[in-house]
């Protein structure tokens, strides 16, 4: 009898030990990994980019780092920069709707002209792909950038 609960009991503790080693391993996991957008502090943390703060929601993006953290930019056209000057950094890239209390991830996203000044007056504003016909893919966006904008460290 002494030796049946000697076995229960250690197979009780083997199966708890690995239980706790899967959540660990998904906690860590969770911890890594991109997730979701992220509340930003607005008018309390500056671009990574251009170092203004950023304020205005309607045109905020966010980069979340596959190692951890995250970058906010105050305008779309920053963080698409950001992505051709920093390819090191990755991980999954979020933009404010321009019309929308919404945040769209880089796969779903596209963007208009916007008339109105932009932070940096890139003159873009994040949709939902599909959502305009005149919406640019972010490739486009980028190429469009580029064409009126020299990134950082670019030679002239």
């Amino acid at each position: 009898m002494a030796e049946s609960a000697r076995g229960l009991r250690t197979a009780l503790l083997l199966g708890a030990g690995a239980l706790l080693g899967v959540a660990l391993l998904l906690y860590a996991r969770g911890e890594r990994g991109p997730l979701g957008p992220e509340a930003v502090p607005y008018d309390q943390v500056p671009c990574a980019r251009c170092r203004m703060l950023v304020s205005e929601p309607r045109f905020a993006a966010q980069l979340r780092l596959e190692e951890g953290g995250v970058r906010f930019f105050d305008d779309p056209g920053c963080l698409l920069l950001w992505r051709h000057e920093h390819p090191e950094d990755r991980g999954r890239a979020f933009f404010h709707h321009h019309r929308e209390e919404a945040w769209i991830g880089e796969e779903e996203v596209a963007f208009v002209a916007v008339l109105e000044p932009t932070p940096m007056g890139y003159g873009l504003g994040a949709v939902r792909r599909g959502e305009s016909e005149e919406a640019l893919l972010p490739a486009e966006a980028f190429a469009r950038l580029l064409a009126t904008h020299r990134p950082t460290g670019a030679a002239p």
